[in-house]
């Protein structure tokens, strides 16, 4: 089991093609069953260092709950402090202006850039073009024209050597939940482990819970890749507890678990499963 600690890590500036300031706290990066996966703590720059973007979509998933402060996604709408939001691939967001606060962040799938790859596709993009407005505004090689494109959209052209396609939406629009509204209920395998599940999603089966655990046990089953990521202190793995802010990850292939006293809390996310 990989154990990262927020706490002893430091913020690093992330270069990123919007506009705005971002820290970072990276927590966990990698592949399993034919999808990338990056998990970051995301420090939000504060009034003219808000983070901009226009409105904009993804090729790919991501999962976001803010632990500092909300979460801003479009005019009027926000993801409260303590709640969590699914956003799925191809569905539409923003504009958002996120000024101050700190979000955990998950994003996954097929065609999710490694850092190498964005970092390389970054560089060569800004010695033909350059980042403003949250786009990218170069010249079309074709006709000669000038061209305004979304910039995460031009990173990921660049890096994979083709238009990028993004999915039908299978939903409409970012999910955003409420885990209080939710009701404890215990784990048939352990009833000292109390389980709210707040949603599964996609013919993969992407899984979000909420768990706390008083003297319990949460197995991390071996066929798939999931993350436990401690929202209060004292989660144990390996015989050791761990602060607030530590993410646990359970690889593909490998069993593992978590255990805990005193009501400690934790998100549990269960990557997308192989298909076939």
């Amino acid at each position: 089991m990989q154990i990262i600690e927020a706490s002893t890590q430091g913020w690093k500036q992330y270069q990123h093609p919007r506009e705005g300031t971002l820290e970072v706290i990276p927590m966990g990066r990698g592949s399993a069953d034919g999808i990338n996966y990056n998990l970051t703590l995301t420090r939000y720059g504060e009034d003219s260092d808000a983070f901009v973007t226009p409105r904009h979509h993804h090729t790919f998933e991501q999962v976001r709950a803010p632990l500092v402060g909300n979460l801003n996604y479009g005019p009027g709408q926000e993801v409260p402090e303590g709640w969590l939001s699914y956003f799925p691939a191809g569905a539409p967001y923003g504009p958002q202006r996120v000024s101050g606060g700190v979000v955990l962040l998950l994003q996954f799938g097929t065609d999710y850039l490694t850092s190498d790859q964005y970092k390389r596709a970054h560089r060569a993009l800004e010695e033909r073009g350059h980042f403003e407005g949250g786009n990218y505004h170069d010249t079309d090689p074709a006709s000669g024209a000038a061209r305004t494109r979304d910039a995460v959209d031009a990173v990921w052209t660049e890096s994979l050597g083709r238009p990028i396609a993004h999915p039908r939406p299978r939903y409409g629009a970012p999910i955003v939940i409420d885990p209080d509204a939710f009701d404890w209920a215990p784990l048939a395998e352990d009833p000292l482990v109390q389980c709210k599940g707040l949603g599964r999603f996609t013919e993969r089966d992407v899984s979000l819970r909420r768990v706390r655990l008083d003297g319990g046990v949460l197995g991390l089953g071996p066929d798939r890749t999931q993350l436990v990521f401690s929202l209060s202190e004292g989660l144990e793995a390996d015989g050791q507890a761990h602060p607030a802010w530590t993410a646990l990850w359970s690889a593909r292939g490998e069993e593992g678990a978590v255990s805990g006293t005193g009501g400690v809390e934790a998100l549990v996310v269960e990557l997308p499963r192989a298909l076939g």
